[in-house]
Protein backbone atom coordinates (compact mmCIF):
# COMPACT_ATOMS: atom_id res chain seq x y z
CA UNK A 1 0.00 0.00 0.00
CA UNK A 2 2.93 2.45 0.07
CA UNK A 3 2.60 3.42 3.83
CA UNK A 4 5.16 5.55 5.09
CA UNK A 5 4.48 4.03 8.95
CA UNK A 6 2.86 2.18 11.15
CA UNK A 7 1.63 1.62 15.00
CA UNK A 8 1.45 -1.80 16.81
CA UNK A 9 -2.54 -2.25 18.65
CA UNK A 10 -3.84 -5.08 20.41
CA UNK A 11 -4.77 -6.47 17.05
CA UNK A 12 -0.92 -6.60 15.82
CA UNK A 13 0.02 -8.51 19.00
CA UNK A 14 -2.84 -11.41 18.95
CA UNK A 15 -0.48 -13.67 18.17
CA UNK A 16 2.34 -12.83 20.41
CA UNK A 17 5.18 -10.68 19.87
CA UNK A 18 7.16 -13.06 18.19
CA UNK A 19 4.36 -13.33 15.25
CA UNK A 20 4.18 -9.68 14.85
CA UNK A 21 8.08 -9.20 14.28
CA UNK A 22 8.52 -12.27 12.06
CA UNK A 23 5.68 -10.76 9.64
CA UNK A 24 6.99 -7.04 9.89
CA UNK A 25 10.09 -8.03 8.61
CA UNK A 26 8.73 -10.65 6.09
CA UNK A 27 6.85 -7.57 4.51
CA UNK A 28 9.17 -4.80 5.24
CA UNK A 29 6.40 -3.75 7.20
CA UNK A 30 7.36 0.15 8.43
CA UNK A 31 6.73 0.38 12.08
CA UNK A 32 7.15 2.61 14.34
CA UNK A 33 6.59 2.40 18.51
CA UNK A 34 8.18 4.42 21.30
CA UNK A 35 6.90 2.17 23.66
CA UNK A 36 6.67 -1.30 22.89
CA UNK A 37 9.81 -3.41 24.34
CA UNK A 38 10.85 -7.40 24.47
CA UNK A 39 11.22 -8.80 28.14
CA UNK A 40 14.78 -7.26 27.99
CA UNK A 41 13.52 -3.74 27.36
CA UNK A 42 14.96 -3.16 24.08
CA UNK A 43 12.59 -1.21 21.58
CA UNK A 44 11.18 -4.04 18.97
CA UNK A 45 10.34 -1.33 16.75
CA UNK A 46 12.23 2.10 15.95
CA UNK A 47 11.06 5.14 17.80
CA UNK A 48 10.72 7.18 15.49
CA UNK A 49 11.03 7.87 11.49
CA UNK A 50 11.21 10.42 9.71
CA UNK A 51 10.28 11.13 5.46
CA UNK A 52 10.24 13.56 3.06
CA UNK A 53 6.82 14.62 1.22
CA UNK A 54 5.39 17.37 -0.05
CA UNK A 55 8.66 19.66 0.64
CA UNK A 56 8.14 18.70 3.92
CA UNK A 57 10.21 16.77 6.62
CA UNK A 58 8.13 14.68 8.77
CA UNK A 59 8.63 13.04 11.73
CA UNK A 60 7.00 9.87 12.58
CA UNK A 61 6.23 8.07 15.79
CA UNK A 62 4.12 5.48 17.80
CA UNK A 63 2.75 4.45 21.15
CA UNK A 64 0.57 1.76 22.44
CA UNK A 65 -1.56 1.42 25.61
CA UNK A 66 0.14 -0.14 29.15
CA UNK A 67 -3.34 -2.05 29.32
CA UNK A 68 -2.38 -4.20 25.78
CA UNK A 69 1.03 -5.64 27.17
CA UNK A 70 1.35 -9.56 25.86
CA UNK A 71 2.38 -11.86 27.86
CA UNK A 72 5.97 -11.61 25.60
CA UNK A 73 6.50 -7.97 25.63
CA UNK A 74 6.13 -5.00 27.98
CA UNK A 75 5.27 -1.41 27.42
CA UNK A 76 6.42 1.57 28.79
CA UNK A 77 4.48 4.54 30.06
CA UNK A 78 3.48 6.49 26.88
CA UNK A 79 4.21 10.10 28.21
CA UNK A 80 7.28 9.80 28.78
CA UNK A 81 8.21 7.68 25.95
CA UNK A 82 6.57 9.82 23.40
CA UNK A 83 8.30 12.81 25.54
CA UNK A 84 11.68 11.58 24.49
CA UNK A 85 10.40 10.52 20.37
CA UNK A 86 9.07 14.04 19.69
CA UNK A 87 12.35 15.20 21.35
CA UNK A 88 14.20 13.37 19.29
CA UNK A 89 12.16 14.55 15.92
CA UNK A 90 12.49 18.26 16.71
CA UNK A 91 16.58 17.56 17.15
CA UNK A 92 16.36 16.77 13.54
CA UNK A 93 14.59 20.26 12.83
CA UNK A 94 11.14 18.29 11.41
CA UNK A 95 8.28 20.41 9.35
CA UNK A 96 5.77 18.54 11.67
CA UNK A 97 5.68 15.84 14.09
CA UNK A 98 2.99 13.17 14.06
CA UNK A 99 2.23 10.79 16.32
CA UNK A 100 0.32 7.21 15.60
CA UNK A 101 -2.01 6.36 18.78
CA UNK A 102 -3.24 3.23 20.06
CA UNK A 103 -3.83 4.70 23.49
CA UNK A 104 -7.97 5.64 22.72
CA UNK A 105 -9.59 9.51 22.74
CA UNK A 106 -9.16 9.94 25.85
CA UNK A 107 -5.41 9.21 25.80
CA UNK A 108 -4.53 11.12 22.55
CA UNK A 109 -6.36 14.15 24.63
CA UNK A 110 -3.85 13.43 27.90
CA UNK A 111 -1.15 13.28 25.59
CA UNK A 112 -1.53 16.11 23.57
CA UNK A 113 -2.08 18.15 26.50
CA UNK A 114 0.94 16.74 28.33
CA UNK A 115 3.45 16.56 25.48
CA UNK A 116 4.34 19.60 23.80
CA UNK A 117 5.67 19.26 19.93
CA UNK A 118 3.25 17.38 18.18
CA UNK A 119 1.26 18.45 15.19
CA UNK A 120 -1.24 15.65 14.71
CA UNK A 121 -2.44 12.41 16.22
CA UNK A 122 -3.55 10.12 14.04
CA UNK A 123 -5.33 7.35 17.00
CA UNK A 124 -7.13 4.27 17.10
CA UNK A 125 -9.18 1.27 19.25
CA UNK A 126 -11.93 3.36 20.55
CA UNK A 127 -13.61 3.25 16.67
CA UNK A 128 -14.65 6.86 17.32
CA UNK A 129 -16.39 8.58 14.03
CA UNK A 130 -15.04 12.30 13.74
CA UNK A 131 -15.71 14.16 11.14
CA UNK A 132 -13.38 16.65 12.13
CA UNK A 133 -10.69 16.88 14.45
CA UNK A 134 -10.61 17.40 18.06
CA UNK A 135 -8.12 19.80 18.63
CA UNK A 136 -6.10 19.89 21.93
CA UNK A 137 -3.96 23.33 22.57
CA UNK A 138 -1.43 23.16 19.44
CA UNK A 139 -2.26 19.54 18.61
CA UNK A 140 -4.96 17.90 15.84
CA UNK A 141 -6.23 14.56 16.48
CA UNK A 142 -8.13 12.20 14.51
CA UNK A 143 -9.73 8.87 15.07
CA UNK A 144 -9.70 5.90 12.40
CA UNK A 145 -13.33 4.84 12.88
CA UNK A 146 -14.11 1.22 12.98
CA UNK A 147 -14.08 -1.52 10.28
CA UNK A 148 -12.39 0.20 7.62
CA UNK A 149 -15.26 1.62 6.32
CA UNK A 150 -13.34 4.91 5.28
CA UNK A 151 -9.80 6.44 4.45
CA UNK A 152 -9.56 9.16 6.25
CA UNK A 153 -7.73 12.42 4.32
CA UNK A 154 -6.66 15.25 6.29
CA UNK A 155 -5.75 18.65 4.28
CA UNK A 156 -3.04 20.74 6.68
CA UNK A 157 -2.51 24.07 5.42
CA UNK A 158 0.90 25.15 6.95
CA UNK A 159 0.66 29.24 7.34
CA UNK A 160 4.30 30.73 7.95
CA UNK A 161 4.37 32.00 11.63
CA UNK A 162 1.45 30.45 12.56
CA UNK A 163 1.30 28.16 16.03
CA UNK A 164 -1.83 25.67 16.14
CA UNK A 165 -4.49 24.31 14.36
CA UNK A 166 -7.89 26.31 13.28
CA UNK A 167 -10.42 23.96 11.86
CA UNK A 168 -13.64 26.48 11.19
CA UNK A 169 -15.96 24.09 9.50
CA UNK A 170 -15.31 21.16 11.98
CA UNK A 171 -15.81 23.99 14.88
CA UNK A 172 -19.23 24.59 13.24
CA UNK A 173 -19.73 21.26 12.82
CA UNK A 174 -18.91 20.32 16.93
CA UNK A 175 -21.00 22.84 17.98
CA UNK A 176 -24.35 21.54 16.18
CA UNK A 177 -23.51 18.46 17.29
CA UNK A 178 -23.22 18.91 20.50
CA UNK A 179 -26.42 21.03 20.69
CA UNK A 180 -28.07 18.04 19.11
CA UNK A 181 -26.57 15.02 21.71
CA UNK A 182 -27.44 17.68 24.46
CA UNK A 183 -31.34 17.70 23.18
CA UNK A 184 -31.19 13.66 22.77
CA UNK A 185 -30.01 13.82 26.49
CA UNK A 186 -32.79 15.76 27.43
CA UNK A 187 -35.31 13.34 25.62
CA UNK A 188 -33.72 10.67 26.98
CA UNK A 189 -33.88 12.04 30.83
CA UNK A 190 -37.77 12.59 30.19
CA UNK A 191 -38.60 8.99 28.67
CA UNK A 192 -36.88 7.60 31.88
CA UNK A 193 -39.12 9.63 33.69
CA UNK A 194 -41.93 8.25 32.47
CA UNK A 195 -40.39 4.85 32.05
CA UNK A 196 -43.46 2.36 32.11
CA UNK A 197 -41.50 -0.46 33.49
CA UNK A 198 -38.05 -2.18 34.21
CA UNK A 199 -36.59 -3.49 31.39
CA UNK A 200 -37.50 -0.24 29.46
CA UNK A 201 -36.00 1.69 32.17
CA UNK A 202 -32.83 -0.26 32.25
CA UNK A 203 -32.39 0.25 28.18
CA UNK A 204 -32.87 3.98 28.81
CA UNK A 205 -30.31 3.98 31.39
CA UNK A 206 -27.62 2.01 28.97
CA UNK A 207 -28.59 4.93 26.22
CA UNK A 208 -28.78 7.59 28.32
CA UNK A 209 -25.45 6.66 29.98
CA UNK A 210 -23.77 6.44 26.54
CA UNK A 211 -25.46 9.80 25.45
CA UNK A 212 -24.05 11.59 28.40
CA UNK A 213 -20.60 10.41 27.57
CA UNK A 214 -20.59 11.30 24.19
CA UNK A 215 -21.53 14.90 25.49
CA UNK A 216 -18.45 14.95 27.69
CA UNK A 217 -15.91 13.83 25.26
CA UNK A 218 -16.80 16.40 22.88
CA UNK A 219 -14.51 18.76 22.39
CA UNK A 220 -15.34 22.17 20.76
CA UNK A 221 -12.42 24.00 19.77
CA UNK A 222 -12.23 27.82 20.71
CA UNK A 223 -12.40 30.26 18.27
CA UNK A 224 -9.20 31.50 17.21
CA UNK A 225 -8.72 35.00 16.35
CA UNK A 226 -4.81 35.04 15.53
CA UNK A 227 -2.61 33.69 12.53
CA UNK A 228 -2.98 29.82 12.58
CA UNK A 229 -2.44 26.60 10.13
CA UNK A 230 -5.49 25.53 9.07
CA UNK A 231 -6.59 21.43 8.66
CA UNK A 232 -9.57 20.04 7.15
CA UNK A 233 -10.62 16.68 7.30
CA UNK A 234 -12.67 14.30 4.46
CA UNK A 235 -13.16 10.58 5.09
CA UNK A 236 -13.52 8.52 1.82
CA UNK A 237 -15.90 5.53 1.90
CA UNK A 238 -14.79 2.48 1.05
CA UNK A 239 -17.94 1.11 -1.03
CA UNK A 240 -18.89 -1.29 -3.21
CA UNK A 241 -17.45 0.86 -6.14
CA UNK A 242 -14.01 0.31 -5.10
CA UNK A 243 -12.52 -3.29 -6.50
CA UNK A 244 -11.48 -5.77 -4.15
CA UNK A 245 -7.89 -7.20 -4.29
CA UNK A 246 -8.56 -10.33 -5.68
CA UNK A 247 -6.88 -12.56 -3.51
CA UNK A 248 -7.93 -10.91 -0.06
CA UNK A 249 -11.45 -11.59 -1.53
CA UNK A 250 -11.02 -15.11 -2.55
CA UNK A 251 -9.50 -15.66 1.35
CA UNK A 252 -12.68 -13.42 2.58
CA UNK A 253 -15.34 -15.62 0.46
CA UNK A 254 -13.94 -18.95 1.49
CA UNK A 255 -14.15 -18.16 5.38
CA UNK A 256 -17.61 -16.83 4.71
CA UNK A 257 -18.64 -20.14 3.06
CA UNK A 258 -17.18 -22.59 5.79
CA UNK A 259 -18.94 -20.59 8.24
CA UNK A 260 -21.95 -22.09 7.96
CA UNK A 261 -25.07 -22.81 5.06
CA UNK A 262 -26.21 -19.96 2.49
CA UNK A 263 -30.06 -20.28 4.04
CA UNK A 264 -32.49 -18.83 1.36
CA UNK A 265 -35.55 -16.10 2.54
CA UNK A 266 -38.55 -15.42 1.31
CA UNK A 267 -38.60 -11.97 2.22
CA UNK A 268 -40.73 -11.69 5.18
CA UNK A 269 -38.83 -12.87 7.66
CA UNK A 270 -38.95 -16.87 6.80
CA UNK A 271 -36.43 -19.09 5.16
CA UNK A 272 -38.36 -21.40 2.87
CA UNK A 273 -40.17 -24.30 4.61
CA UNK A 274 -40.20 -22.14 7.79
CA UNK A 275 -44.03 -21.97 7.47
CA UNK A 276 -44.56 -25.42 7.73
CA UNK A 277 -42.10 -26.05 10.59
CA UNK A 278 -42.16 -22.73 12.91
CA UNK A 279 -44.33 -24.21 15.54
CA UNK A 280 -41.86 -27.08 15.93
CA UNK A 281 -39.52 -24.44 16.69
CA UNK A 282 -39.10 -23.15 20.44
CA UNK A 283 -38.63 -19.42 20.07
CA UNK A 284 -39.80 -18.72 23.68
CA UNK A 285 -42.12 -15.12 24.12
CA UNK A 286 -41.19 -14.60 20.66
CA UNK A 287 -44.20 -15.10 18.06
CA UNK A 288 -42.50 -13.62 15.05
CA UNK A 289 -44.53 -11.01 12.64
CA UNK A 290 -46.81 -13.67 10.90
CA UNK A 291 -48.73 -13.81 14.35
CA UNK A 292 -49.37 -10.32 14.18
CA UNK A 293 -50.74 -9.88 10.75
CA UNK A 294 -54.03 -10.97 11.54
CA UNK A 295 -54.98 -8.51 13.89
CA UNK A 296 -52.85 -5.59 11.96
CA UNK A 297 -53.21 -6.42 8.34
CA UNK A 298 -51.87 -3.06 7.25
CA UNK A 299 -49.26 -2.28 9.38
CA UNK A 300 -47.91 -5.79 8.58
CA UNK A 301 -48.11 -4.77 4.53
CA UNK A 302 -46.27 -1.54 5.24
CA UNK A 303 -43.67 -3.38 7.64
CA UNK A 304 -42.73 -5.76 4.49
CA UNK A 305 -42.02 -3.39 2.00
CA UNK A 306 -39.34 -1.97 4.99
CA UNK A 307 -35.76 -2.46 5.36
CA UNK A 308 -36.30 -3.93 8.54
CA UNK A 309 -38.42 -6.75 6.64
CA UNK A 310 -35.39 -7.50 4.81
CA UNK A 311 -32.44 -6.46 7.19
CA UNK A 312 -31.66 -10.73 7.57
CA UNK A 313 -31.35 -11.31 3.68
CA UNK A 314 -28.63 -7.90 3.80
CA UNK A 315 -26.48 -10.32 5.36
CA UNK A 316 -26.52 -13.50 3.79
CA UNK A 317 -26.22 -11.50 0.47
CA UNK A 318 -22.91 -10.38 1.79
CA UNK A 319 -22.64 -14.15 3.73
CA UNK A 320 -22.18 -11.95 6.91
CA UNK A 321 -25.30 -13.70 8.89
CA UNK A 322 -22.89 -15.60 10.73
CA UNK A 323 -20.65 -12.48 11.88
CA UNK A 324 -20.57 -11.70 15.45
CA UNK A 325 -20.80 -8.48 15.00
CA UNK A 326 -23.42 -8.41 12.41
CA UNK A 327 -26.22 -10.80 13.25
CA UNK A 328 -27.90 -9.74 16.41
CA UNK A 329 -29.25 -6.56 14.95
CA UNK A 330 -30.32 -8.47 11.66
CA UNK A 331 -32.50 -10.44 13.97
CA UNK A 332 -35.23 -10.03 16.41
CA UNK A 333 -34.72 -11.20 20.07
CA UNK A 334 -31.11 -11.58 19.75
CA UNK A 335 -29.38 -11.97 23.22
CA UNK A 336 -32.63 -11.47 25.01
CA UNK A 337 -34.23 -14.12 27.32
CA UNK A 338 -36.05 -16.83 24.76
CA UNK A 339 -34.63 -15.55 21.58
CA UNK A 340 -31.73 -16.47 20.01
CA UNK A 341 -28.38 -16.82 21.49
CA UNK A 342 -26.39 -17.53 18.63
CA UNK A 343 -26.22 -16.85 14.31
CA UNK A 344 -26.97 -20.66 14.41
CA UNK A 345 -30.35 -20.72 16.59
CA UNK A 346 -32.31 -17.41 14.51
CA UNK A 347 -34.81 -20.04 12.69
CA UNK A 348 -37.78 -18.15 11.68
CA UNK A 349 -36.99 -14.88 14.00
CA UNK A 350 -34.75 -13.54 11.07
CA UNK A 351 -35.02 -9.65 10.17
CA UNK A 352 -36.00 -6.98 12.24
CA UNK A 353 -39.61 -7.91 13.11
CA UNK A 354 -42.66 -6.46 15.29
CA UNK A 355 -40.99 -7.46 18.54
CA UNK A 356 -37.95 -5.93 17.56
CA UNK A 357 -39.39 -2.56 18.73
CA UNK A 358 -42.67 -3.70 20.12
CA UNK A 359 -41.09 -6.38 22.64
CA UNK A 360 -42.21 -10.63 22.87
CA UNK A 361 -45.70 -10.59 21.76
CA UNK A 362 -46.60 -14.30 23.28
CA UNK A 363 -48.32 -12.89 26.30
CA UNK A 364 -50.18 -9.89 23.84
CA UNK A 365 -51.17 -12.44 21.58
CA UNK A 366 -52.91 -15.08 24.67
CA UNK A 367 -54.81 -11.39 25.50
CA UNK A 368 -54.21 -8.73 23.53
CA UNK A 369 -54.47 -5.39 25.34
CA UNK A 370 -52.48 -2.20 25.77
CA UNK A 371 -50.78 -3.05 28.75
CA UNK A 372 -49.17 -6.25 27.45
CA UNK A 373 -47.17 -4.63 24.42
CA UNK A 374 -44.96 -1.35 23.56
CA UNK A 375 -47.36 0.73 21.64
CA UNK A 376 -44.61 3.27 21.05
CA UNK A 377 -41.24 2.63 21.30
CA UNK A 378 -38.87 5.25 22.57
CA UNK A 379 -35.38 6.34 21.01
CA UNK A 380 -33.71 4.22 23.26
CA UNK A 381 -34.84 0.78 21.70
CA UNK A 382 -33.85 2.23 17.96
CA UNK A 383 -30.12 3.05 19.68
CA UNK A 384 -29.41 -0.37 20.82
CA UNK A 385 -28.37 -1.22 16.95
CA UNK A 386 -28.23 2.45 15.38
CA UNK A 387 -25.46 3.26 17.49
CA UNK A 388 -22.68 6.22 17.28
CA UNK A 389 -19.99 3.49 16.05
CA UNK A 390 -22.42 1.29 13.45
CA UNK A 391 -24.10 4.67 11.88
CA UNK A 392 -21.13 6.81 11.99
CA UNK A 393 -23.04 9.64 13.54
CA UNK A 394 -25.78 9.30 10.29
CA UNK A 395 -28.71 8.60 12.78
CA UNK A 396 -31.21 10.97 13.92
CA UNK A 397 -34.32 10.06 15.41
CA UNK A 398 -36.83 12.42 14.41
CA UNK A 399 -35.33 12.27 11.23
CA UNK A 400 -35.67 8.43 10.83
CA UNK A 401 -38.57 7.66 12.63
CA UNK A 402 -41.30 8.97 10.08
CA UNK A 403 -39.70 5.98 7.80
CA UNK A 404 -41.30 3.48 10.05
CA UNK A 405 -44.58 5.01 11.19
CA UNK A 406 -46.28 1.46 9.15
CA UNK A 407 -49.31 3.85 8.62
CA UNK A 408 -51.51 2.22 5.76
Amino acid sequence: MGLDALNPGDGDLAFGLAFLVEGAAEHKLPYVSANLTDKGGKLVFPATRVVQRGGLKVGITGAIGEEFSPTDADILPATAAVTQAVAALRAQNVDLVILLSHLGLDGDKAIAAAVPGIDAIFGGHDRRHMESPTIVGGTAIFQAGSRAKYVGQATLVLVPGAKGWADPKGRDAAIRQRERTQAQVLRYEQQLAEAPDEATKKRLERVLTFARKRVEDMVVPEEVTGPTNRVEATKIPMGASLEDEPKMKALVDATLESMGPQLGDDGHGHAPGDHGKQALINTGPWVTSRQCRACHPAQYKDWTGSKHAHAYATLMKEKRHFDHQCWSCHSTGAGKPGGPQTPTEVGPLRNVQCESCHGPGQDHLAKPGKGNIVRTPNEAVCMECHTEEQTEGRFVFEDYLPKIDHQP
